[in-house]
């Protein structure tokens, strides 16, 4: 008798579409994630290319938005679990992401 049971909830996506819409749900929350940091906490960060100490709300939004950031990751990886998951989750806020953030 096995012990192993299959989940009557089964991954219907294929690993392109999964790693594509993983990839802009990421896109969504750096944006979402990147407009609350400026409008909430725009007095506690600094601006492009400095580095000063930073505290308080602006901290706060850093760990949030790491937390999201990582959890959107980690899942396409534990679902496809094929090499390169994690770094083809990052391709479309790489191609387009950094031009609309900047």
């Amino acid at each position: 008798m096995s012990n192993t049971r299959r989940s009557h909830l089964a991954w219907r996506l294929k690993p392109w579409q999964t790693i594509l819409v993983f990839g802009i749900l990421q896109c969504f929350i750096y944006g979402i994630g990147s407009f609350t940091l400026d409008y909430f906490a725009g007095g506690a960060t600094a601006g492009f290319g400095v580095w000063p100490e930073v505290g308080g709300i602006g901290m706060f939004f850093v760990y949030i938005l790491s937390f999201y950031i990582a959890l959107v990751v980690v899942l396409p990886i534990l679902i496809i679990k094929r090499f390169g998951v994690g770094v083809a989750v990052y391709l479309p806020y790489a191609i387009i992401g950094l031009f609309v953030e900047e």
